[in-house]
């Protein structure tokens, strides 16, 4: 009866729709009631025959095609491995058994042997499978893409400290400036970006850097640090940080360690260079403070006023963006947010921007080369070398008086050239002042073949 008692959680229902007592059994079957009834008197002394047996049975999950062996009756312990229907054959026979459960194929718990839906259908959440797995998880975060809102790299930015006039933003490299995320003290979570190199810029408002302030970036899933520090000094730091599996940033080798005397806010990568002071001592050989590292200690001043230069780069030229430093000056007790601007693109590193070269004579040997346009200029087909011909001067008349250019690339007057072109010449029309035909009197005006003019007053 345990064993019994056990399957009733883990079968499903069954019921008979149809059971016909008045068939005659067929042929070749054979029911064994006594048999059945010897086995089930253990469970229910009422049973004497297969039908009353198997309708028993089926209300706790067995059916004819199921072994002995499985209710574990030890009257029937010598054949084990023979079926209710080899004890009831003609009864499985003659019956319908109609089984309840789930129907739909698309169901976790779809049953093969189900005839009727029982409404009993359970499905998978939207985005897993019937384990409760993800079907799509692209950045392996444990969220299904399908509610995941962001399918990339979740980061989330920790600013911690007393400062309160202080900012930070970030930007995508040749994105025109536009910030992707921007805040000030506080916690900002699962921001999300895709694989990329990205700039991190932290600013301060009264240009004296973050007092006891840092910053922490790291990965929202798995408290992965990416970058962390602050701003020793001055009003601005510029630095990148590689989020995702795409190739890292450019390396900007300096001290990464915040507590050190020479770290570099805008180093993505230490150089294993980190200077500290000594036990006691203070950093820059004594200086509390020196802003621009010159050497000089900011020390001397009591205070300090503030000049901030603004080189708006990208609005004067958009070929160029803008380069912040911090310079001291100690002796006036003067701190100068100073900026110079720098070309996005400078193939030949001649300080002209890409965008701004000039189309020329690219050709070294030519007498009007241009070396400022080399090696990305456009040769504009404007070159002349020593031997061409020149315009030496022009007569009074309006003859042109031709010449060659030298060795010196200087244009010397060929008289051959002057003569050839005085013999050679041919009028080929005659206006007035006002454009009209020659009128034979009045001031006229004599256009030749070779280009020259000659201006006459004819009186009559």
């Amino acid at each position: 009866m345990l064993r019994i008692g056990l399957f009733i959680l883990i079968f499903s229902h069954f019921s008979f729709s149809q059971f016909n007592t008045e068939l005659a059994p067929p042929l070749g079957c054979y029911d064994d009631n006594f048999t059945m009834e010897v086995g089930m008197s253990l469970y229910d002394p009422n049973i004497s025959n297969c039908q009353e047996a198997i309708l028993y049975l089926n209300d706790f999950g067995y059916g004819c095609d199921t072994y002995l062996s499985e209710i574990n009756n030890p009257f029937w312990g010598s054949s084990p491995n023979e079926t209710i229907a080899n004890i009831c054959g003609c009864t499985c026979e003659e019956i319908v058994i109609e089984t309840l459960g789930c129907t739909d194929l698309l169901a976790c718990n779809y049953n093969l042997l189900a005839t009727e839906d029982d409404g009993s259908c359970i499905y998978a959440d939207l985005g897993f499978d019937c384990e409760g797995a993800c079907l799509n998880d692209i950045d392996n975060d444990g969220i299904c893409d399908e509610v995941d809102n962001c399918l990339y790299n979740e980061i989330s930015i920790v600013v911690e400290g007393e400062d309160s006039d202080i900012g930070w933003n970030i930007t995508e490299p040749g994105g025109g400036g536009w910030a992707s995320a921007s805040g000030g003290l506080g916690s900002y979570e699962n921001l999300c970006f895709i694989d990329g190199c990205w700039n991190f810029n932290i600013y301060d408002g009264l240009g004296d850097g973050w007092s006891e302030t840092y910053y922490s970036i790291y990965y929202s899933e798995t408290n992965q640090l990416i970058k962390s520090g602050t701003l020793t000094t001055g009003s601005f730091c510029g630095t990148q940080i590689s989020l995702g599996n795409s190739s890292p940033c450019p390396a900007i080798l300096g001290c990464t360690d915040f507590i050190a005397c020479n770290y570099d806010c805008s180093a993505n990568e230490d150089d294993g260079n980190c200077i500290y002071p000594e036990p006691g001592d203070e950093c820059n050989d004594g200086c509390l403070s020196d802003l621009d590292q010159d050497g000089i200690c900011d020390d001397v001043c009591d205070d300090f006023d503030y000049l901030v230069v603004d080189c708006e780069c990208n609005f004067l030229d958009p070929a160029t963006y803008t380069v912040f430093f911090t310079n001291v000056d100690e002796q006036n007790c003067l701190i100068i947010d100073d900026c110079y601007c720098e070309c996005i693109n400078d193939f030949n590193g001649d300080g002209i921007c890409d965008e701004n070269e000039q189309d020329g004579c690219t050709n070294p040997v030519a007498c009007n080369y241009d070396a400022s346009i080399v090696p990305i200029g456009i040769d504009d087909e404007s070159c002349f070398f020593p031997g061409d011909v020149c315009t030496a001067g022009i007569l009074e008349g309006g003859e042109i008086i031709y010449g060659t250019y030298n060795e010196d690339c200087i244009c010397i007057e060929n008289n051959t050239l002057i003569q050839d072109s005085l013999n050679d010449k041919i009028m080929i029309k005659a206006v007035d002042i006002l454009g009209r035909s020659f009128q034979n009197k009045g001031f006229i005006i004599k256009i030749f073949n070779n280009g020259s003019v000659e201006k006459n007053i004819i009186i009559k």
